[in-house]
């Protein structure tokens, strides 16, 4: 989010415009852009923090829950990250990741989601499949495609090399490591936004930050009826979990740290009488509140948590 505007509306004027075209090079164009337009319509957005999902990221394979991916709050969700996250495209070209597309290949493939699906889970009875649209930083995209029937080997490390297509005119083969790494993100945001901890916010936007061009074109847009409304943005609120440890909690064989530490987010099982609940503890500072950072790159981390802690609670 820039200035109060979010990738996602850039994105969606950026999509409508291009499926408005009077001609596309390939009919399939046409019929991917409708499409998309379609599934960001009815996406449901969170905002993510950079912060956050860098914790996120950082959940190995082997820790990771991704049956919780079937359990989307919703059947569409757009995932925006308030920072922008590098992804391998193929072995040889990168791209900048400013939000996900996610949901069963049904409801979130733009080629025939529905006509698709059926064609897969008929080979594969039993088995969800899911469809991801990595959206980048130039408005590029391409779509990852993902079955249940492959959590197992995911858990165990191994990388998927098929499922995977680019819509820059080719399908090409990704980059199998930066896939998995991909999709076991997904996976941890989704458990991220069902923890039991947590609540959801969300913020109605209205005209308060649009420039008098905007506002132009918005009432331009609502007499040729075209106009519409800015969609519902949603936070997450973790309930009880930021914190910075006290001294008395730094003390080691060494006596007390000397200095400031950034320690990730991470989750944690509990049981009850009603069954293992899942919490998500925020990432926080271990160390005297005074004391010089360990490494740059924690405070980088601590300001970006902390500036946009304040903008969700605003």
């Amino acid at each position: 989010m820039v200035d109060g505007k979010f990738y996602f509306d850039e994105l969606v004027k950026n999509i409508s415009a291009k499926n408005r075209r009077d001609s596309f090079s390939h009919y399939d164009n046409r019929v991917i852009y409708a499409g998309l337009e379609e599934i960001l319509d009815d996406s449901h957005i969170f905002f993510i923090n950079g912060a956050v999902v860098e914790s996120l990221a950082g959940i190995t394979p082997a820790r990771t829950n991704y049956e919780g991916i079937e359990h989307l709050p919703f059947p569409r969700l757009f995932l925006e990250f308030s920072s922008p996250r590098e992804h391998a495209r193929t072995e040889t070209s990168k791209g900048v990741v400013r939000g996900l597309s996610v949901g069963k290949m049904r409801d979130a493939f733009p080629y025939g989601g529905e006509g698709i699906a059926d064609k897969y889970e008929n080979r594969s009875p039993g088995f969800d499949f899911y469809a991801v649209n990595i959206f980048y930083d130039n408005y590029g995209f391409d779509i990852s495609l993902f079955s249940s029937r492959d959590f197992g080997e995911y858990r165990s490390g191994t990388a998927p090399i098929n499922g995977f297509q680019f819509v820059d005119r080719s399908v090409v083969t990704p980059d199998p490591n930066s896939t998995l790494d991909l999709i076991t993100l997904v996976a941890n945001v989704v458990n991220y936004i069902n923890a039991h901890n947590v609540t959801i916010v969300r913020t109605e936007r209205g005209n308060d930050t649009l420039t008098r061009e905007e506002l132009k074109r918005d009432r331009r847009r609502k007499r040729s009826g075209t106009f519409k409304p800015r969609k519902p943005v949603n936070w997450v609120d973790v309930r009880c979990s930021t914190r910075y440890e006290s001294d008395e909690e730094n003390l080691g064989v060494s006596g007390q740290m000397d200095y400031r530490e950034w320690v990730r987010g991470h989750f944690q099982t509990y049981h009850s009488n009603d069954g293992p609940r899942t919490h998500w503890k925020d990432p926080y500072v271990r160390g005297p509140n005074n004391a010089p950072w360990k490494d740059n790159r924690y405070r980088v981390l601590n300001d970006l948590f902390q500036e946009q802690m304040g903008l969700a609670s605003v």
